[in-house]
């Protein structure tokens, strides 16, 4: 390997080949890293040999990282990968890095790779975190949908995507429950010189398996169980509706998932987005709200 100082897009290039390459093959030796490393024509295409000592720096560099992966050492031969549970953020920052990172050295494939928009993660992203770091007030414009825009002062407690959108979730003056706005709604955003005092025993997590998007104060913790039918079943078990999702009964064709929540608008949308493979067996209000959008929509089609 080149000893000239690496370009940091290079040095970040390498350390997400590494962590990739050994999470796919895992207990690797310094050998067959080395080896792949020598095939690999983007990042290496004059197939440099990688030394033991280069390799021991990206390793340290990485485990350095809040990365929320450590390479590590077994037998004093092998290597694998490590991943931090309690570091969701982290490993959901290399995963990006190195999803971008790919994209960028496949250029030549941008007509083959399809990636989806998420609506004002870029403008209003970086002034949220930014007030999130220093516990300030937001000063924010917002229009939901249907409505006239309004302002409020907004002390934020979290972030979070999904489903292709960014929501922050704080608490307005002089409220005691959590609001959330949808970042692609805010006409403007920026951090005031007000400070608040975040609440250390909050958890972002638990407050989300309790409530969804949104605040639902109405609606109690109920459990909810479902039947899941044919490749529905393995669906959910790959891609679980909720934190809190258990898989309780199984049998031939289908299986049963339990489920420890509020039941949110947001909710009966993943359900419902189910189609006809899901089934709700329990409570009864549960089952008869999915009845009354069920006949409404057919409703449509006569």
């Amino acid at each position: 390997m080149s000893s000239i100082t690496l370009r940091r897009k290079d040095k970040y290039a390498r350390y997400m080949w590494l962590i990739d390459t050994i999470r796919r093959h895992d207990r690797c030796t310094l050998q067959e890293i080395d080896r792949r490393w020598q095939q690999e024509e983007t990042l290496n295409p004059d197939g440099v040999p990688l030394s033991r000592r280069t390799f021991q720096q990206h390793k340290e560099a990485i485990n350095a990282m809040d990365f929320g992966v450590e390479i590590i050492c077994t037998s004093n031969r092998y290597y694998s990968v490590r991943l931090d549970e309690h570091n969701p953020l982290g490993a959901w920052m290399w995963q990006t890095l190195s999803l971008r990172l790919m994209l960028a050295e496949s250029r030549e494939l941008n007509e083959r790779i399809i990636t989806d928009e998420i609506p004002s993660a870029d403008r209003w992203l970086h002034p949220i975190l930014s007030a999130l770091r220093e516990n300030r007030r937001l000063r924010i414009t917002y229009r939901p949908f249907g409505k006239e825009a309004f302002s409020l002062l907004l002390s934020p407690y979290f972030v979070q995507m999904s489903d292709r959108r960014w929501y922050v979730f704080g608490l307005r003056e002089d409220e005691t429950s959590l609001t959330v706005y949808a970042l692609d709604r805010i006409l403007a955003c920026e951090p005031t010189e007000k400070t608040f005092v975040f609440p250390e025993t909050f958890s972002a997590g638990e407050y989300l398996r309790q409530h969804g998007i949104g605040q639902y104060e109405a609606i109690p913790e109920t459990k909810v169980v479902v039947r899941a039918y044919g490749l529905m079943a393995d669906r959910l078990r790959t891609l679980p509706l909720h934190p809190s999702q258990q898989e309780t009964k199984t049998d031939a064709g289908w299986a049963e998932f339990t489920f420890t929540l509020r039941p949110t608008s947001r909710f009966f949308g993943e359900l419902l987005a189910c189609g006809a493979y899901v089934k709700v067996l329990s409570p009864r209000w549960v089952q008869q709200r999915m009845k009354e959008t069920a006949d409404k929509i057919a409703e449509y089609y006569k």
